[in-house]
C-alpha cells in the first residue's frame, strides 16, 4: 500500500518499493535487493542510481562492497516542490507558445480561435503574441490604465522592442492623460499617435489590430486580456478605427 502512494507521488513501481524496503530494513547490497524484490540485479541498480538521484538514496562502501541506506523521507518534499517548480516553468512555456500553436491550427482548420488571460502574469504573456505575428503594423485604441496595471518601465521597454521589431503603431489614445512619449533614450519609438477626448469617450479596455489578430484587454477590477484569430472581424475593427483616426488630429 505505502509503495503505492509513492508512485503518486513521481515515483515509478520498482523505485517505490525498493524505497518502501530500504526505509524499512536499512541498507542492502543490490543483490540483497534483488532478492529481496524479486527485480533483476541490473534492473535493481538502475532503479538505485534513479532514487540516488532523487535524493532518497545514497551509497556508501563498506568492506568492498557497496551498501545502499535510505534517505530522510523529509527529501520527499524537496521532491515534490521540484516537481511544482517544473510544472510552473512548463505552464509558462506553454502559455508563450499556445498562441502561435493556436495560429498554425487555425490555418489548417479555417476555425476562429479565442483564449483568454487573467492576471498580470498572463496579461503579459498575452502581449508577446504580437512578435510571433511579425505585423509590419498594428493599431490601437488604447487605455491610459496600462500604466497602472504594467507599469511605465515595461510599456517603455515594450515599445523600444516593438520598434526594434519594425512594428509601426498607429495610437488613438485619451487626450487628458497627456502626450505619450516619443523617445526611449536614444531609440525614437516607431509611433503616430491621434488624440480624442475621453471625458466624451473613455477607455476603459484597451484593443489592439495586428494581422488577423484582435487583442482586447479590460482593467476593470479583474483584469482579463482576450485574443482573437478572425479576419473579418480584425477588417472591421480597422474600418472603424480608420474611420475616427481620420477625424482626429
Amino acid at each position: 500500500m505505502k509503495h503505492n502512494i509513492l508512485e503518486q507521488l513521481g515515483l515509478n513501481d520498482n523505485e517505490s518499493i525498493v524505497s518502501i524496503l530500504l526505509l524499512a530494513e536499512g541498507p542492502k547490497t543490490p543483490p540483497e535487493l534483488a532478492e529481496a524484490t524479486k527485480i533483476t540485479r541490473a534492473n535493481a541498480y538502475f532503479v538505485l542510481q534513479a532514487l540516488m538521484g532523487k535524493g532518497l538514496v545514497e551509497r556508501k562502501e563498506r568492506k568492498k562492497k557497496f551498501l545502499y541506506y535510505p534517505q530522510s523521507p523529509n527529501n520527499l518534499i524537496a521532491l515534490v516542490e521540484k516537481e511544482k517548480q517544473e510544472l510552473a516553468e512548463k505552464e509558462k512555456v506553454l502559455e508563450a507558445i499556445i498562441p502561435e500553436l493556436s495560429n498554425m491550427y487555425n490555418m489548417h482548420t479555417n476555425k476562429p480561435s479565442v483564449s483568454y488571460f487573467e492576471g498580470k502574469e498572463g496579461i503579459l504573456t498575452f502581449y508577446n503574441d504580437i512578435f510571433w505575428q511579425k505585423p509590419t503594423e498594428a493599431i490601437l485604441f488604447r487605455s491610459p490604465k496600462d500604466d497602472d496595471f504594467l507599469g511605465n518601465d515595461w510599456i517603455r521597454q515594450d515599445m523600444v522592442n516593438l520598434t526594434k521589431a519594425g512594428i509601426f503603431m498607429r495610437v488613438i489614445s485619451p487626450k487628458s492623460f497627456g502626450k505619450l512619449f516619443e523617445e526611449v533614450g536614444d531609440v525614437k519609438i516607431l509611433r503616430e499617435v491621434r488624440y480624442v477626448e475621453d471625458n466624451e469617450y473613455p477607455f476603459d479596455s484597451e484593443i489592439c489590430v495586428y494581422n488577423n489578430h484582435i487583442a482586447i484587454v479590460t482593467y476593470g477590477k479583474n483584469k482579463v486580456g482576450m485574443l482573437i484569430d478572425n479576419k473579418e472581424l480584425a477588417n472591421t475593427l480597422r474600418s472603424i478605427f480608420e474611420i475616427v483616426w481620420a477625424n482626429l488630429k
